[in-house]
């Protein structure tokens, strides 16, 4: 059994779980077991119906560092991750979800990285979609990292503005809890979806402080479900963009979302209005679809065709990464 120290934790994970019974297990051994150890895991259990109170509470038995925090309702994502927040006792927190894994020396490459830059209030790392089979293999799917990324490895500073039209600032941080509090960031309870993107965005364009820092490696293992689009993405998208931008104030993020948001509204819309009428959710790789989503039909070929290049361009920068990642994540659901 790991013991803690009377000392507060130098990380807080904070993870909301709701009906996670069947994926909860993997994702606590996979935090546990991180080469860096001083930290806590706070996973807000959401009023689930299954089994997965049981589960919480067998790995607190076990580790003193997963501290269980039972909320009566099914509050919400938002609602509870504010809750793991408000008890957080480490100097860093870094949210996760309840069904992803993360590399081993995740944690203590994000430590040594803060220790590189000490001025640098936030950090994250690429997040790399994988879909298990039922062979007990694994697909991996795109590399959350924008296109000016691509070549620059090691640790560096984000451009915001390439990242954010790439990527809309998709990302899993490392986030100084000073900065959470000084700021009042917190994942906005009046939306449905979109609400970490919304919380991250808050992150990023902290005023007065610097761009978060990248770790340049696929360290975040995301397990894409079967369905990972809400429904009205389009109206979800323009209040969470609006939302970030009256909570930071922030004048660079205001121009990003004026130059990117009338173009992306009109796919969504169309995205929308397509969907809703084949009675049917988006997987996150839309594949054809695109061409489906723009009036002009060749120009949405076109555009098929720029984003699959770019997709197999960043598949093979990292081709000699993918099989290491498929396999620790393949032993990492092996375990039992």
């Amino acid at each position: 059994m790991h013991e803690s120290s009377a000392a507060d934790p130098f990380i807080s994970v904070i993870i909301p779980a709701y009906n996670a019974e069947q994926y909860l297990p993997a994702t606590l051994r996979s935090i546990l077991d991180q080469t860096f150890t001083d930290f806590e895991v706070i996973v807000a259990e959401n009023g689930s119906t299954d089994g997965t109170r049981a589960v919480l509470a067998e790995f607190a038995a076990a580790d003193a560092r997963v501290r269980p925090l039972l909320l009566d309702d099914n509050v919400g994502r938002s609602a509870a991750r504010n809750a793991a927040l408000d008890v957080a006792r480490g100097s860093w927190v870094c949210p996760m979800d309840a069904d992803d894994l993360w590399f081993r020396g995740r944690l203590r490459e994000f430590v040594e990285a803060s220790r590189t830059y000490p001025a640098v209030d936030a950090f994250t790392d690429d997040l790399i979609e994988f879909t298990p089979q039922a062979d007990g293999s694994v697909v991996l799917g795109q590399r959350y990292v924008s296109r000016v990324s691509w070549w620059m490895g090691g640790t560096h500073p984000l451009r915001l503005g390439p990242w954010f039209r790439d990527r809309e600032c998709h990302m899993r941080a490392f986030i100084r809890r000073d900065l959470i509090e000084r700021r009042g960031i917190r994942f906005p309870l009046e939306l449905s979806a979109g609400e970490d993107l919304a919380f991250y965005l808050q992150v990023a364009f902290a005023p007065g402080s610097p761009p978060p820092v990248r770790v340049a490696q696929a360290n975040y293992y995301y397990r894409v479900g079967h369905s990972t689009r809400a429904a009205n993405m389009a109206e979800s998208r323009v209040r969470l963009t609006e939302l970030a931008v009256e909570k930071t104030g922030s004048e660079e993020l205001r121009r990003l979302v004026a130059a990117t948001n009338p173009a992306r509204m009109f796919t969504y819309h169309r995205a929308d209005a397509i969907w809703a009428a084949q009675g049917r959710s988006a997987e996150r790789d839309e594949g054809s679809d695109d061409v489906e989503l723009v009036m002009d039909r060749w120009g949405g070929y076109r555009q098929l065709a720029i984003n699959r290049v770019f997709e197999e361009i960043g598949k093979l920068a990292d081709r000699h990464l993918r099989p290491g990642i498929a396999a620790d994540i393949e032993r990492q659901l092996a375990l039992p």
